[in-house]
């Protein structure tokens, strides 16, 4: 069927501005999965930083004193033996020293034992060492229960923030859903503009179809088909490097494509510009984000944009 240039003209332009709308809806997709994502974790690091408000208790007391008692006593015990090896080093060298080094250090295997009361120094080492032990375990469960006022007030306030959290991941859980119907609905009507047939499959997608409504606005092409219709420009360019197919690509090189894709490099910056503007208001309301004005709006933009693009697609269908 032939179609004059400006009918393709308005039909492109239409096509445009819903692959631009899904762009926009994918890019805020994203933003609010990461947004969810960081609430997420912020409420995880919350919970573990939250500290313990029980009491000590009678028990706590009794097995913290017995265990700081029992390591203080194994101490004690140690000390007492190394106690028992400085005298008996003490008479055995020192007091043996009455010729030269070489006969003090011999007389230690031929020397005979002093009298070193071995077990009462063992049991004093061990009781005082049990008695610091458990007086110690008192002091520190003295002091634990002494700060309890503090720590309950901190966990009251780590609990306000964590139920913040989960209010914030409820809002941006049901944003992100209104985002996919959002985004379902407007490839629904996408796919009902390329299915009446005015453009080849292969050139579906936002980097053809802004690149071609280029070349007929510009005058560089009056047609889609023949030697010089804008499918064999856009094929043309393609294979000589003069311009980028890949969305990808032209996102990360959009300065590089100003001369000749200015029409798409423009769409794209107008897209990214509306997504960082909301994003950022996202941000300085995440706790009341149902009622965010920029999401609002650019929601109902695209409602009405979409019951505007349905009417005239009906309309279209209804001539052709």
């Amino acid at each position: 069927m032939y179609y004059t240039l400006q009918q393709l003209e308005q039909y492109l332009q239409r096509v445009i501005n819903l692959e631009l709308q899904l762009y926009e809806l994918n890019q805020l997709h994203a933003t609010l999965c990461n947004r969810r994502n960081s609430v997420i974790s912020k409420s995880e690091e919350l919970i573990k930083s939250k500290p313990s408000t029980k009491r000590a208790g009678i028990g706590s007391y009794l097995s913290d004193m017995v265990v700081t008692a029992l390591l203080a006593a194994g101490v004690g015990l140690f000390g007492g033996a190394i106690v028992i090896a400085v005298i008996y080093l003490w008479n055995v060298i020192i007091l043996n020293l009455n010729i030269n080094i070489l006969i003090a250090i011999a007389d230690i295997f031929t020397a005979e034992v002093p009298d070193i009361p071995i077990l009462q120094i063992l049991a004093i080492g061990t009781i005082i060492g049990a008695i610091v032990g458990a007086l110690i375990g008192l002091v520190e469960n003295v002091s634990y229960d002494s700060t309890r006022k503090a720590r309950i007030k901190a966990v009251d306030e780590i609990d306000r923030k964590v139920d913040q959290c989960y209010l914030m991941e409820r809002n941006l859980s049901n944003q992100i859903e209104i985002c996919k119907n959002k985004y379902n609905e407007t490839s629904n009507i996408l796919n009902d503009y390329y299915n009446i047939g005015i453009l080849y499959p292969k050139y579906w997608g936002l980097v053809p179809v802004s690149t071609i409504y280029e070349y007929l606005i510009s005058g560089r092409c009056s047609s889609l088909t023949g030697h010089e219709g804008a499918y064999n420009l856009y094929e043309l360019e393609l294979r000589m490097n003069i311009i980028i197919g890949k969305l990808d690509e032209i996102i990360e090189r959009l300065n590089d494509i100003d001369v000749h894709q200015k029409l798409l490099a423009d769409t794209i910056r107008r897209g990214n510009s509306q997504i960082r503007s909301i994003a950022n208001s996202i941000d300085n309301s995440l706790d009341r984000i149902e009622n965010n004005t920029a999401i609002s709006t650019f929601y109902n933009n695209i409602t009405a944009t979409n019951t505007s693009f349905l009417v005239w697609l009906k309309s279209w269908l209804h001539k052709n």
